[in-house]
């Protein structure tokens, strides 16, 4: 049998949160792209950044948020997120 697994090898970042719902992952203003990628600099808008954010906007120009986790330093170039507490996707708890 063929092996088809795939690893991995990243920096985890863990994600202490109750009730994450996919409008926090990535907001629905952000979603009507019909590409598939460079949804990364809008992952958790509402915590990640201080401002409103919209489609469009320059990353670079936003207020960061420095105490939400993606935004340390330590782990600002994670690729794996680790979350702790409850998911939901499309109103099922994971």
């Amino acid at each position: 049998m063929k092996n088809t697994s795939t690893y991995h090898k990243g920096r985890a970042v863990p994600l202490n949160r109750d009730n994450i719902d996919t409008d926090q992952i990535i907001p629905k203003q952000f979603l009507k792209s019909i590409k598939k990628s460079g949804f990364g600099p809008n992952l958790f808008d509402a915590w990640r950044y201080e401002d409103e954010g919209f489609p469009g906007q320059v990353i670079s120009n936003r207020k960061i948020n420095k105490e939400f986790i993606l935004n340390q330093e330590k782990f600002i170039n994670s690729d794996i997120l680790i979350r702790t507490c409850s998911m939901v996707f499309n109103g099922l708890w994971v």
